[in-house]
């Protein structure tokens, strides 16, 4: 592969030099900024082959293309936390900075984490609320509707992409007691009360999976969330009351009202 790689200018030795070097556990990274053409990977990993060190591409070849804003371009530095082993790096976008008339800007600017121990890329999206007055901000987080499992490739003028942007759209009733928000790799709108919002213990919540439901004769619509523990009390669509009424997974109810026992 190097021998080919040369012969293509896909690898230029000269071209490639370290920047940001980490450890964790032994291992050792290392970062190659794309400074000029010729370098095929520009965060390694420093792994013995054959008795030399050589540089292995991390988290792996795919994620080099030049060009494709999904995987890596430029990375000059990297963190690593050694309590967690959450890798930290920043993705400058931009490739060929110091060739003449050939600096391509194709990608924005990202910051990417991986878990060095699952070695998997940390996705997890959130809604950052920031109380202006009391000088402080916090993250609610919920995978199903903030980093959905499945995810639609946009075409754009006839151009498969698929951003993995988590939440991008986002907007309040003009009532200020609803927030919406959605993904653009899916067919699908939220909804979460402000009120949740602006009760930073949501933070440890989940938004509720509904387990078993039901819908009393005026109309109500009762809907259990074994994940939570709680029973939620609404109406179709929209609920009202996140209250928590009972630990449980069914309740009986009172032939026309609406308390449970």
């Amino acid at each position: 592969m190097r021998q080919a790689f040369i012969q293509t200018g896909k690898y230029i030795p000269q071209n490639n030099g370290v920047s940001g070097i980490k450890v964790y556990k032994g291992d050792v990274y290392a970062t190659m900024p794309r400074y000029f053409d010729g370098v095929p990977a520009s965060l390694n990993k420093i792994v013995t082959k054959d008795g030399e060190a050589v540089m292995q591409p991390f988290p792996d070849w795919d994620n080099y293309t030049i060009e494709d804003c999904n995987g890596l371009q430029f990375m000059q530095s990297m963190e690593i936390d050694p309590n967690t082993g959450l890798m930290w790096a920043i993705d400058g976008g931009r490739t060929a900075l110091f060739e003449p008339n050939a600096t391509r800007n194709s990608c924005p600017a990202k910051v990417v984490g991986y878990n060095l121990e699952t070695k998997k890329e940390i996705i997890n999206p959130a809604i950052v609320v920031v109380d202006v007055k009391g000088k402080r901000s916090y993250r609610l987080e919920d995978p199903e509707s903030m980093a959905p499992r499945e995810s639609l490739p946009v075409d754009i003028d006839g151009t498969p992409f698929d951003p993995k942007l988590g939440i991008n759209g986002i907007a309040m009733s003009s009532d200020f007691r609803y927030v919406y928000f959605s993904s653009i790799n899916v067919l699908k709108l939220h909804q979460v009360p402000t009120g949740v919002l602006r009760n930073q213990a949501s933070n440890d919540q989940k938004i509720a999976r509904p387990d078993t439901m039901a819908i009393d004769q005026d109309g109500y619509l009762w809907v259990t969330a074994s994940n939570a523990g709680r029973i939620f009390l609404g109406q179709p669509r929209f609920f009202k009351d996140h209250s928590h009424l009972h630990r449980g997974k069914a309740l009986p109810c009172k032939e026309g009202g609406r308390k449970c026992s």
